[in-house]
């Protein structure tokens, strides 16, 4: 899979990487959820914010992505919209899986066998 310029990894066809990810995601809405019930400056507030999406990364793609995908700095954009673009891949991958495995679940040959 490709993140940006960087090649990973990851399949989202392997249930190691998507138990990962799920797990890593549940992680990142406790956080935030914690981080906006703060009462810190709104600079702060974003830093958290790209603090928990570089965390997101590392634990998903390993240790240090974070740093090749965005550098040092804590551009906020730039660390959501690649959150959001894993996201929404992954239930790209999962709706394409789960037509998949519709075609050859129990429940397929049972209506087969009713017509």
């Amino acid at each position: 899979m490709k993140l940006g310029n960087i090649e990973v990894d990851f399949s989202f066809a392997n249930t190691n990487n998507l138990r990962k990810l799920e797990e890593a995601y549940k992680r990142v809405l406790e956080k935030e959820e914690k981080n906006s019930k703060k009462t810190i400056h709104f600079i702060e507030k974003i830093d958290n914010e790209c603090n928990i999406g570089r965390e997101f990364f590392n634990e998903v793609f390993g240790e240090g992505i974070d740093k090749k995908l965005f550098g040092e700095d804590n551009d906020y954009e730039k660390i959501m919209d690649m959150l959001e673009n894993v996201l929404e891949e992954y239930q790209k991958q999962y709706k394409r899986m789960d037509e998949k495995y519709s075609k050859y679940s129990s429940n397929r040959a049972q209506r087969r066998k009713k017509k």
